[in-house]
């Protein structure tokens, strides 16, 4: 069952430089890999990033339950080209990202993006190999744990 609160605020901050690496998508805005949100004219190939906000005119740092741990996961998985479609937040015990392979990962705050990320990799590597995937992976307990 999922939850259905989202944990979420937004505080304002200088605009980030255009330097900075845009690794999300949050309604109309970027996140960038600071938590900044970024109001820009150009269009990025980056996952959404699903949660309630309240009006935000670019410039904010998103703070919150969790939003560190998915910038530092989106990061690690465009690393290891496991390509995220969608990213559902809804507090720091729950949060979820679809991949474009059709598998939706559960994560908490406490997952380590470098090592979520290998497992992940290898993991999909013997899917692969098998011909068979799971729908859900659930990486909040011990050991993954595998839905079909």
């Amino acid at each position: 069952m999922m939850p259905s609160n989202f944990i979420y605020s937004a505080f304002i901050t200088p605009t980030p430089p255009p330097e900075r690496r845009i690794v999300a998508r949050i309604n109309e805005s970027y996140l960038d890999q600071d938590g900044n949100l970024v109001q820009t004219d150009r269009t990025y190939a980056v996952p959404e990033i699903d949660v309630q906000l309240p009006a935000f005119y670019g410039g904010e740092k998103v703070y919150g339950e969790g939003i560190q741990t998915i910038i530092a996961l989106l990061e690690e998985f465009q690393h290891r080209q496991l390509a995220v479609d969608t990213v559902r937040i809804y507090n720091d015990q729950y949060m979820e990202l679809y991949l474009s392979a059709g598998i939706t990962v559960i994560v908490n705050s406490s997952a380590d993006s470098y090592e979520l990320g290998s497992l992940l990799q290898s993991m999909i590597a013997v899917f692969t190999l098998e011909h068979s995937f799971p729908s859900v992976i659930d990486f909040r307990f011990e050991k993954p744990v595998l839905r079909n």
